[in-house]
């Protein structure tokens, strides 16, 4: 899956007793409503909960050494 086309909303807040930021993305592209893809759509969807991807509870398998934007300590 790839993340092409979005859109980051973000709504910022400053002052003397907290910072806080509301990050969105958003994916505005007109879709097809494919049954085909609709299935697969809800089976990643599914897989995405499943593993814990939306509450930060996937199993950690270490940093990815594939990824350029991945922080490296120096």
């Amino acid at each position: 899956m790839t993340l092409r086309d979005c859109v980051l909303f973000v709504k910022g807040s400053l002052d003397a007793f907290e910072n806080t930021a509301d990050i969105r993305i958003a994916d505005l592209d007109f879709k097809h409503a494919h049954p085909d893809k609709a299935e697969k759509w809800m089976s990643t969807e599914r897989i995405l909960i499943d593993q814990g991807w939306y509450t930060s509870t996937e199993i950690d398998e270490g940093p990815d050494s594939t990824c350029l934007l991945t922080r490296r300590s120096t």
